[in-house]
């Protein structure tokens, strides 16, 4: 076969394709059909079948060529910068379309209809971004609001921002999206805690936080969904809202007893429990402790139950005012069930600790340690009180 006999062969299969699009769209055509369609649109007179098949061995999948890089694309023998071209443009086309499409409709009444406006945005940034969705009482997008770029941790996201935003916005509700580089959405220890901290934010200034999507690579991560928000007006994949009614019932208590001259014994309690459909309570609904203010020892907010109780000993040897040195000894207990099996535990805490005045206010030191702790495993834990 000849040059001209193989061109001429080459165009009649292109030609084939062109006809099955327009007859019936992409719906009868295979991933690697596809990609080799829009290869002919940089290459019109060259088989690019064997190019077609490469990419998606190479990337795994349609998706997956449409977002890669242009230098990969271009390693692949017989790609070159045209065909890298129109492949990242119906790529960046179909992301502007679902943008498009979010302003102009009702869309988000789901997880993966939030999933499907942001994942070509996200799905290949190689830092973690995130985002928050502004919407008003229709589930209507208001905008959409890049907050932080990075590693995501708790101190990298000031709700204080994100709830002004809100406020300048009108927003009735929020949605917050970041996406996970490495492909597995699942969340970190850290996601939950940023996800637990900004939805009780919101609701202070009567905010809802519909959800928090995590996107990975072609899948993502639901809160909504998976754990719920919090105990009202959260919706999950099917897009419906529940209602729910919770009774929380805590009691705290303080004692003091001077020994002797500068002496003091100190005891504080806290008790709690909640009451409702267990099967329903989520995560983001039970009480949180641990750290300096209820269980020395420990990091802050590490433990949660649905019943929980600590109590603090102190023995205080008074150095002036609001100046002390004292030793302490405290206790923690924990209940709840996840997938019909119960979890609890005692937890001790003790150590030394001092209290002095500074220009800035009072300030506290606590050196504590937990359950299994040796002295090179203690916490350190620093406050300060002021009337600023």
């Amino acid at each position: 076969m000849d040059k001209k006999e193989w061109q001429k062969k080459g165009e009649g299969h292109r030609e084939r394709l062109r006809d099955r699009f327009l007859e019936a769209g992409l719906d009868r055509f295979s991933d690697e059909e596809v990609v080799e369609f829009l290869l002919t649109l940089g290459t019109p007179r060259k088989d690019v079948k064997t190019q077609a098949r490469q990419a998606l061995k190479q990337f795994g999948s349609l998706s997956a060529v449409l977002s890669a890089p242009r230098e990969k694309l271009l390693e692949i023998k017989g790609i070159g910068p045209k065909n890298a071209l129109y492949l990242r443009l119906v790529h960046e086309i179909a992301g502007r379309y679902l943008r498009d499409r979010a302003r102009a409709v009702n869309f988000l009444n789901s997880s993966r209809a939030i999933f499907d406006y942001l994942f070509h945005d996200l799905r290949e940034k190689k830092r973690e971004v995130f985002k928050v969705l502004f919407l008003n009482r229709k589930n209507e997008l208001i905008k959409d609001q890049d907050v932080f770029l990075g590693t995501l941790t708790a101190s990298a996201v000031y709700p204080r921002e994100i709830l002004t935003s809100a406020l300048e916005n009108a927003a009735a509700a929020m949605v917050f999206v970041h996406n996970h580089p490495s492909g597995d959405p699942n969340p970190s220890s850290q996601d939950r805690r940023i996800t637990r901290d900004l939805v009780w934010a919101a609701q202070l200034i009567g905010v809802h936080v519909l959800d928090h999507v995590i996107i990975g690579y072609d899948t993502y991560y639901s809160f909504g969904f998976k754990d719920n928000l919090g105990p009202e007006y959260l919706f999950g994949e099917d897009g419906l809202t529940r209602q729910e009614e919770l009774q929380r019932i805590r009691i705290g208590l303080s004692y003091f007893q001077t020994l002797w001259s500068n002496q003091v014994f100190a005891l504080k309690f806290f008790g709690g429990t909640i009451k409702g459909n267990q099967n329903q309570l989520q995560l983001t609904d039970h009480f949180w402790f641990g750290g300096a203010r209820t269980l020395r020892g420990y990091r802050e907010d590490q433990f949660h139950g649905t019943t929980i109780s600590w109590i603090n000993l102190e023995y205080r040897f008074l150095t002036g005012r609001e100046s002390r040195i004292y030793v302490f000894n405290d206790w923690g207990f924990y209940n709840y069930k996840q997938d019909d099996q119960a979890f609890e535990d005692i937890l001790p805490g003790y150590g030394i600790g001092v209290r002095f005045m500074t220009p800035l206010g009072i300030m506290s030191v606590d050196f504590g340690l937990g359950k299994g702790d040796s002295f090179s495993t203690g916490k350190i834990h620093v406050g300060v009180v002021n009337s600023f």
